[in-house]
């Protein structure tokens, strides 16, 4: 499947598209129809890795403006707020830090010094979340640097005794 996954999520989405699109759905309102399948759609295109997720997004608000399924200043008006620039932003910023190496050098410096033992991998985690959040202000990208990090820096079995301790402390709180 993985050469023919674009193109059978492709086909797929389309096909849950046209069956919602033209399904007699008792208590929805077609407009409300009409966006249950562009929004179905949308997800298996994503879930398929049609393209890139900012592409389908922007063919996803398209659909919706061209078939009218609400109005235009409601469909785009997250464009008019601060927080989607701040989002961009914050994308921006985790792109710049990942790409220039800064957010692993710092990593990889305090883990040198402050990792000795299974308890402190859990509590530098915790530590470097709250220092790479002044470089990276969105959890999702410095997660995933993060996540980077300690699969370098430890091998699998290392990283797996970890992972029990840390179910077993969370399980310690209500």
């Amino acid at each position: 499947m993985g050469k023919n996954k674009p193109i059978i999520g492709f086909i797929l989405g389309i096909i849950v598209a046209v069956v919602i699109f033209f399904a007699n759905i008792p208590g929805l309102e077609r407009t409300g129809q009409m966006c249950m399948a562009f929004s179905l759609m949308t997800v298996i295109f994503w879930a398929f890795g049609i393209a890139q997720p900012g592409y389908v997004s922007g063919l996803y608000l398209l659909l919706l403006a061209v078939f009218k399924v609400a109005p235009t200043t409601l469909i785009f008006s997250t464009w008019t707020t601060s927080m989607m620039y701040l989002i961009i932003g914050a994308y921006l910023i985790a792109v710049a830090v990942k790409e220039s190496g800064l957010g692993e050098r710092i990593a990889y410096k305090f883990i040198v010094k402050y990792v000795s033992s299974f308890k402190s991998i859990i509590v530098s985690i915790f530590a470097l979340t709250f220092i790479l959040a002044l470089l990276i202000p969105h959890p999702w990208p410095r997660a995933f640097l993060i996540m980077s990090v300690m699969a370098r820096t430890f091998p699998v079995k290392t990283r797996l005794r970890s992972v029990l301790l840390f179910l077993r402390l969370l399980s310690r709180f209500p």
